[in-house]
């Protein structure tokens, strides 16, 4: 599994795909009666565009190396994972059958294995920083290590 190749086509398109469902749920909060009345419905609905939005941005990310697009297709899986859990047992609410995960199922089931993930910690991913970032970011690494992580387990304790 942690050699999975990575079709970042097949992630933009199950986001599109998902968007859809978002969108169709944006009308049926509105024929529920809006924000005001359908307010957990809203929540949940306000969380699953936002996931959205971010995993298609991570899509550029993705498109930038093999190590890149293996993190990108891991987040997406992720939010479509989540958006899943916001719409399990409000099928009705959002007006989906309850096959509609199906078109997704495959490709979080691929990046959401415990072996894919696993593989993502072995090869840390390029920052793409620019050397004045490298060098802000590098510098609270040094911080972190001199001044936090001798008081990390005390403080934890």
């Amino acid at each position: 599994m942690s050699s999975l190749s990575v079709d970042l086509s097949t992630a933009s398109q199950l986001i599109s795909t998902a968007q859809r469902v978002v969108d169709h749920a944006v009308d049926q909060l509105a024929k529920a009666g809006g924000v005001d009345s359908q307010q957990s419905f809203a929540y949940d609905l306000a969380h699953a565009a936002s996931s959205l939005a971010t995993a298609r941005a991570t899509i550029d990310y993705g498109a930038r190396g093999d190590v890149e697009a293996r993190i990108a297709a891991a987040f997406v899986a992720q939010a479509l994972s989540d958006i899943a859990g916001r719409v399990l047992g409000h099928e009705r609410l959002w007006d989906l059958k309850p096959e509609w995960f199906s078109p997704f199922s495959e490709f979080v089931s691929n990046y959401r294995d415990s072996a894919f993930i696993s593989s993502l910690a072995e090869t840390p991913g390029p920052t793409h920083l620019d050397e004045e970032f490298a060098m802000v970011a590098s510098t609270f690494h040094r911080f972190a290590e001199l001044e936090v992580r001798p008081h990390a387990e005390h403080v934890h304790r």
